[in-house]
């Protein structure tokens, strides 16, 4: 077996993988640009021995463990948060990686090549396009935060977010000093929560407004 064999087809996992992986590590997810490319290498590793040290047959239980693997792999990567599920693109972009990983090691190149060209596609153009098209309209939640001198302006500031057909998710109410402290959680039209947001604001007897929620205390 040529020595140079694996190294070759382990860098070209890893290589291509790294596309992947900077489109993650750009915006901030928990499973970046070296956890994709490990993936990959590790995904390379495994298809590689699977096929040349065991029969054909035993590679392709290699590959299924494999497969089986990065699914607890990308669970792991999924939290919730306000009721909804997050990080299930970073999810699906190990997945890539690892199928990036298992063709590079078996040197069906064209496909790992393929997998990280629609998969940068999808991160990227269609991302953007899909954030152009929805933009205004897209459905989100928010955490805010608001500080009222009374009740008067709690109700008025609930309002706010009702009026715009903006639903208050949780409120929960808290003293600090002589003020009444406010958390909410809203879901709604992203440009219906922002204006929302920029009327209750301007009620008066709010003394403060944020659109990061305060810890409760």
């Amino acid at each position: 077996m040529d020595v140079w064999d694996p190294i070759v087809r382990l860098l070209v996992a890893g290589g291509l993988a790294a596309v992947i992986g900077l489109d993650r590590e750009l915006r901030g997810k928990p499973a970046g640009l070296r956890t994709n490319i490990v993936v990959s290498v590790a995904a390379a590793g495994f298809a590689y021995t699977g096929m040349s040290v065991f029969d054909p047959d035993g590679g392709s239980r290699v590959v299924s463990t494999i497969v089986t693997g990065i699914g607890f792999l990308g669970g792991g990567a999924i939290f919730a948060s306000g009721g909804k599920p997050h990080g299930l693109t970073t999810a699906a972009a190990l997945w890539g990686s690892a199928a990036v990983g298992l063709a590079a090691g078996l040197w069906a190149w064209e496909i790992a090549l393929a997998i990280v060209v629609v998969t940068v596609i999808a991160l990227l153009p269609v991302d953007w396009l899909a954030d152009h098209l929805t933009a205004g309209r897209k459905h989100t939640s928010r955490d805010l935060f608001f500080l009222v001198e009374d009740v008067g302006a709690l109700n008025r500031v609930r309002a706010a977010f009702t009026d715009r057909h903006v639903d208050v998710l949780q409120l929960e109410v808290y003293a600090v000093h002589e003020r009444m402290a406010v958390d909410l959680l809203v879901e709604g039209k992203e440009s219906a929560i922002e204006g929302a947001f920029n009327d209750a604001r301007v009620v008066p007897a709010v003394a403060f407004a944020s659109q990061e929620a305060k810890a409760s205390q």
